[in-house]
């Protein structure tokens, strides 16, 4: 069988599955994370290859690719079977219950407190503290470094002097870009007045993402507030409106992709280097991520390389150890998955979530994380749907705007930092909450009291 015919068999075995979907849940529902990540699967595992395929090309950067496409394309299908079905199962009810009960989630009266205009006011403040504090921690990072605000605010207007200080040291403050999502998410929701000043924060969180070279950090913000905005208003975006969105994200995946290194670099974006070509060849540049994928199975298949076995879950709670603290502090426990097959990180290539799985814990790993990843994806959006408060809503939104950066960059430790800095905000939130709840309650209790005293 060649490649073209196991491509085809893949995109036949995807639509299938995606019809199976349909005909399980019902109306397609374009904010439910399956079709989305269905959608970039078909991407990166049938569309990317069959690109490589008609042009003929069969390695990268002299490293053979193509001879395990069947073997990955295998392991792919097993792993994307897996994600469907348990994207198709149901929740059990009871367990449902118990998880919405957590902080009264289901109960009418913690509603009604997320509705008070004292809370509301309460965590306006705290999401203003969260945004202004950590986008001004990524700042103070870029600017230690030698990096020109003006520029990356502008998005490459002006000129960067780039001094080049070594920032190893302190580079966890430019991670604070994260936290910054969730406090941008929160006004959103809960800020009445100077809505104009909410839409300015979000184009600088953008535009500091962007010129650091983020460009799926800066895909999060948008897409969580388009899939806020869409919750919250009980609707959902037409056909033509998602049509739209898919040109708009090519477009801005291509402009990025070719201007990245240039505004990284502090350089001159030339309008002139803009072309279909080079707008194409950026877009593939973030579908190629199979080709690591296909190596890695290839290699394991063959003995070259052997499963990690868990070892870099180990890298977890070292990441967390800022350079300033540990200044010996190592990259990884282990060789890295591109370090492993090349010998080097290949220029700061990834591959695909899957891949991560697999070299982790071999297809049984890859087999339990698609369906781990299905169970979460599923159960934000329930949670979401049926709740109906602000904070699951942001919660889901500001996943489902994560949703591309996981499948595409499939590293562990990189996940958790993700995680903690963009949800750990919430989750404190949920406990200051959670005490001022309860004061909360027992104000209303004595007033409605005093109320019948009165009566």
């Amino acid at each position: 069988m060649d490649d073209r015919t196991i491509l085809f068999y893949t995109a036949i075995h995807i639509l299938s599955w995606l019809i199976i979907y349909r005909a399980v849940k019902g109306k397609i529902d374009p904010l439910d994370p399956y079709y989305f990540s269905t959608g970039l699967y078909m991407l990166i595992f049938v569309y990317g290859p069959w690109v490589w395929i008609n042009r003929g090309q069969t390695s990268y950067q002299g490293i053979s690719v193509m001879e395990y496409l069947p073997v990955a394309s295998f392991v792919f299908n097993i792993c994307f079977a897996v994600f469907s079905m348990f994207s198709i199962a149901k929740t059990p009810k009871w367990r449902l219950k118990k998880r919405l009960c957590f902080k009264e989630y289901s109960n009418n009266s913690f509603q009604e407190f997320l509705e008070d205009e004292i809370t509301g006011g309460f965590i306006v403040r705290y999401g203003l503290i969260v945004f202004v504090g950590s986008l001004s921690l990524a700042l103070l990072y870029y600017r230690m470094i030698g990096r020109s605000l003006i520029f990356m605010l502008t998005l490459g207007q002006g000129a960067d002097p780039m001094a080049g200080r070594s920032g190893v040291g302190i580079y966890f403050l430019g991670q604070f870009t994260r936290s910054a999502i969730s406090g941008l998410l929160l006004l959103f929701a809960y800020a009445k007045r100077n809505r104009f000043l909410i839409y300015i924060g979000a184009y600088l969180l953008g535009a500091v993402c962007i010129s650091s070279g983020s460009r799926n950090l800066a895909i999060c913000v948008v897409l969580s507030i388009v899939v806020y905005h869409y919750l919250q208003d009980h609707k959902r975006p037409k056909l033509t409106t998602i049509l739209l969105g898919i040109v708009i994200l090519y477009l801005f995946v291509g402009f990025i992709g070719i201007f990245r290194r240039i505004i990284k670099s502090g350089g001159d974006i030339q309008l002139e280097l803009i072309t279909s070509e080079a707008m194409f060849g950026a877009f593939m540049y973030n579908i190629e991520i199979f080709f690591p994928f296909y190596t890695l199975v290839g290699y394991v298949n063959r003995g070259i390389m052997k499963i990690h076995w868990g070892l870099g879950l180990l890298n977890i709670p070292i990441q967390f150890i800022p350079h300033a603290i540990w200044k010996s502090k190592p990259a990884n426990l282990g060789l890295s998955g591109f370090e492993a097959m090349y010998g080097n990180s290949m220029g700061g290539a990834a591959y695909p979530n899957i891949g991560e799985f697999y070299y982790e814990f071999g297809i049984i790993g890859a087999i339990i994380g698609m369906a781990v990843f299905a169970i979460i994806s599923q159960k934000m959006f329930s949670y979401a749907k049926i709740t109906r408060n602000k904070l699951s809503m942001i919660e889901y939104s500001i996943f489902f705007g994560y949703v591309m950066q996981f499948i595409c960059r499939g590293h562990f430790p990189s996940w958790a930092i993700d995680i903690v800095l963009m949800f750990g905000p919430l989750w404190i939130l949920k406990w200051l909450l959670g005490r001022r709840y309860g004061i909360w309650l027992n104000q209303q209790q004595m007033n409605s009291d005093k109320l019948s005293e009165d009566l």
